[in-house]
């Protein structure tokens, strides 16, 4: 994600909650949160949090956000039967931690880098 997209999540939640008080420390400690999901991701969670909250989200809102969203994804992988076979051993080999960053290997693969 870049910090321009999150950027712009941000200023949707401070038009949201004015009254909310983002300093520079809870900032970073939300970007620390969020900065490895997929933009599509962090915007769903911003518009949940809009929708669903009363008051500005603060630090932990967003880090349990980012927790059940992976606990999410986790599950439909299990329910689909897991990773096809070797996949997941492949992908552990080559330093993917993550979906996003098995995401980049493939995109880094069709450019042709290593």
């Amino acid at each position: 994600m870049t910090h321009r997209h999150f950027d712009r999540q941000l200023k949707k939640i401070r038009d949201a909650y004015p009254t909310g008080l983002y300093d520079e420390t809870r900032i970073e400690l939300i970007w620390n949160a969020v900065q490895n999901i997929d933009e599509e991701e962090l915007a769903k969670i911003v518009n949940h949090m809009i929708s669903a909250m009363r008051q500005a989200p603060i630090p932990l809102d967003f880090i349990e956000a980012v927790k059940s969203s992976r606990r999410y994804a986790s599950e439909k992988v299990e329910k689909r039967g897991g990773w096809p076979d070797g996949l997941q051993s492949f992908l552990e080999s080559k330093g993917c931690k993550s979906l996003k960053d098995a995401v980049r290997l493939a995109k880094q693969k069709i450019k042709g880098e290593e």
